[in-house]
């Protein structure tokens, strides 16, 4: 923005520069601000600006009026000047708060707090009076403050607060793995409208997984791929419907397809095998996701598990849920991120918080699969003679449910 006596703008900027002369109406001697060369939008950055010729001149707030009111009932001196319009101005859900998307000048006008008190005072308003707007450091209105998203908790904060006003720990952008600078300002930060953010790596890893699922089905929504069965080799069918859940689980899916999980691949891990069950099962889903024929025989998938597993050797039939922890546990351990595992030595007599026993779940494991399919139980026993409490956090892959029986 550069500081002139003309008016310099961008589309998703709500900014003007006035002179004295432009803040005073030579009839009604009061003072306004108002875009005699075109409008600008409140959105984007939210901001709107007045510059006198002496700093020390400028309130340190102002009030939004509705512009069509304000040129034809006050300064016009109308016989009957109706009550002010604001609602007009303010957002129904948050009537504190200008809503979003009003252009200065058409929608409103902004007068100094001594004017606004004064017009609400003779005249009224029609709904809820909003905030006054403050004058910023740089000169500027904030016209709405920024609307931000932590961890989806909705947010509205000003441009000039202290990044630690959002949260006391590290915050994340989903674009980014660093954090975001811990001293400074909101702006300097370079948070904008509508931003999301994010208290920890996993909530960000998390976001991009839900986001991720969103695109995705909207994709497979679309296209008939996919809508591919598998041969039964033997008695297989309850490897099939195993492959079947997990295909359809269009996170793991578009993460193979897209082939991001390349660059998780651990080849070195002693508990995998050497990425060959990740390669294996990313083939196969290509093959149900790219094929229009009616049916894949999964014969060399089920070859290389049994190399791994012999105790599914053979077309025998076995049990669904010991065959698809197998395939998670063989999965997760081929696209671990970590590649050394640290110790951490545990005390079995402390109590640890749920949240650090997943962080240390978490430094040892992290994959895809845990992204999706891990858990964390809370456990809780009590002594009946000493009345000691134990809490326990164990980690966990899947529940079994018991089936009821028919009475």
């Amino acid at each position: 923005m550069v500081r002139s006596s003309g008016l310099e703008r961008s589309a998703s900027s709500t900014e003007h520069l006035l002179d004295n002369h432009d803040m005073v109406s030579d009839e009604e001697n009061v003072s306004f601000a108002g875009a005699r060369d075109g409008a600008t939008k409140a959105g984007g950055r939210s901001e709107a600006a007045v510059r006198t010729r002496d700093a020390s001149e400028q309130p340190l707030y102002y009030g939004a009026v509705p512009a069509t009111w304000y040129r034809e009932q006050v300064q016009q001196c109308a016989e009957h000047i109706e009550a002010m319009p604001i609602s007009k101005l303010t957002d129904a859900q948050r009537p504190q708060l200008l809503r979003s998307g009003l252009v200065e000048y058409e929608d409103f006008v902004l007068v100094p707090e001594s004017e606004f008190k004064h017009l609400v005072s003779e005249y009224g308003a029609d709904g809820p009076i909003p905030d006054l707007l403050p004058v910023m450091s740089n000169g500027l209105v904030e016209v709405r403050p920024l609307r931000v998203l932590i961890d989806g908790e909705e947010r509205f904060v000003s441009q000039e607060a202290d990044v630690k006003s959002l949260h006391p720990g590290p915050l994340y952008m989903a674009d980014s793995v660093e954090p975001l600078p811990t001293t400074g300002s909101i702006r300097d930060a370079m948070i904008t409208d509508n931003t999301d953010l994010y208290t920890s790596e996993e909530s960000v890893r998390r976001a991009r997984v839900r986001k991720l699922s969103t695109e995705t089905n909207a994709i497979a929504a679309t296209r008939a791929t996919g809508l591919v069965g598998l041969n039964n080799l033997g008695n297989t069918c309850f490897m099939n419907s195993a492959i079947q859940c997990l295909a359809s689980t269009v996170p793991l899916t578009e993460y193979f397809l897209s082939g991001e999980y390349r660059k998780d691949l651990n080849r070195t891990n002693p508990l995998g095998t050497g990425g060959v069950l990740a390669e294996e099962f990313a083939a196969l889903i290509r093959q149900l996701w790219s094929t229009s024929q009616g049916t894949v025989a999964p014969r060399r998938f089920k070859y290389q598990v049994s190399r791994y597993a012999p105790q599914f050797s053979g077309y025998g039939q076995h049990d669904a849920q010991e065959w698809i922890t197998f395939l998670l546990d063989g999965l997760h351990e081929d696209l671990n991120r970590v590649r050394r595992k640290p110790y951490i030595p545990l005390d079995p007599d402390q109590d640890i918080p749920a949240d650090e026993a997943w962080k240390y779940h978490k430094a040892r494991n992290d994959s895809v699969i845990v992204d999706l399919f891990h858990g964390q139980y809370r456990s809780r026993v009590q002594c009946p003679e000493c009345d000691k409490v134990s809490v326990t956090h164990d980690p966990f892959m899947y529940l079994s449910l018991p089936l009821p029986g028919t009475t």
